[in-house]
């Protein structure tokens, strides 16, 4: 580093990404913004069109929005925040309706290009939008080249991620690789777990390191509403054959949530038959904070009815997480045998 070389008994590689360019016609002769140069505007643009409508986005385009620039978002998937639930997007391109913002999902970008002080983007689909800022927020790329991990025998994957076991160590044993560098999860929190549980490892006889893998990461996309996630995606309950029934609650059917005047939103739990917790979706106020009760449940493999069980403070947001559990048992004790066996028991 510079003209100083460091020695130690373990290095931890946490460099992060880089924004990801896409390979578009035209890009590299037009001025581009990531979420690294954005804040160094000095002034609110007029205009701004966005590539790609995931969390930085999304949340950029509600915020520049409310500041008074006109937004386009221009996407190749179907929906906003596609790593979610196809019900949160919609619903948070609902209220980007309401507020203006413009958004154009299933959308190639045949090219950019100068028009006069502007730039241009022209859509498969042949339109042409143009704005005073371009902001590319597709994704981010990992780039360890610099670092020239192969000198140290650090193995790289497809990605160019640093290949890590189960206990974040790098083909060379005594390097760890955490955070987005590894391509497992690019979140800062998840970087920063993965951070604690390396160093408890690189000081742990073998039988008692953890594998980092076997933890729950929820994630929050901090738009209004927010969006929150813990667990198997619908999407990917359905790719893994796995049978689930989901049971959901409306914020608009909780009287604090209507009283506080936030009743949009929902909770849905996608389980088993017998209450075993695969993932779970909140969209609406506070669903950052809420999401991580269920991060706990699905991690300490807790079923549905302890979280029914659990007294929660009334009339927090948090009480509609019990609600869930008793819409469920609610839904057992319906079916008939079930009812039956209820019968006879108190000789009804």
């Amino acid at each position: 580093a510079g003209d100083k070389t460091y020695t130690a008994q373990n290095i931890y590689i946490a460099t992060g990404t880089k924004p990801m360019k896409l390979p578009i016609d035209g890009i590299d002769k037009v001025e581009y913004l990531t979420n690294e140069s954005l804040f160094y505007l000095d002034k609110v643009p007029a205009s701004m069109t966005i590539i790609g409508g995931g969390a930085i986005g999304s949340e950029m385009a509600q915020a520049f929005a409310r500041l008074g620039a006109k937004i386009s978002i221009v996407q190749l998937d179907e929906y906003l925040v596609p790593i979610g639930d196809r019900e949160a997007g919609e619903l948070l391109q609902k209220r980007f309706d309401a507020e203006g913002i413009a958004y154009y999902n299933g959308r190639k970008i045949n090219k950019v290009y100068k028009d006069g002080d502007l730039i241009a983007l022209e859509t498969d689909k042949g339109e042409v939008i143009k704005s005073e800022k371009l902001l590319m927020g597709a994704g981010r790329k990992i780039d360890l080249s610099p670092l020239k991990p192969e000198n140290a025998g650090i193995k790289l994957g497809r990605r160019g991620e640093a290949v890590v076991n189960d206990y974040l160590q790098t083909s060379t044993k005594n390097i760890y690789a955490v955070g987005d560098c590894n391509g497992y999860m690019l979140l800062s929190h998840a970087a920063m777990h993965q951070g604690m549980i390396a160093l408890m490892n690189s000081m742990m006889p073998r039988l008692l390191r953890r594998k980092f893998k076997g933890y729950a990461i929820p994630w929050t996309v901090f738009t209004e509403p927010q969006i929150s996630y813990v667990g198997l995606s619908e999407k990917k309950l359905k790719a893994k054959g796995i049978k689930y029934k989901t049971i959901r609650t409306n914020y608009a059917d909780y009287g604090a949530a209507i009283a506080e005047d936030i009743a949009e939103g929902f909770i849905k739990v996608h389980i088993s038959p017998l209450g075993k917790i695969y993932g779970v979706s909140i969209v609406g106020e506070g669903s950052g904070e809420m999401i991580n009760e269920w991060a706990l449940a699905i991690q300490n493999n807790l079923r549905l009815h302890q979280i029914m069980m659990q007294a929660h403070s009334f009339p927090t947001m948090g009480f509609m997480s019990k609600r869930i559990g008793e819409i469920w048992m609610m839904s057992i004790f319906a079916n008939p045998t079930i009812k039956k066996i209820c019968q006879f028991m108190f000789r009804i």
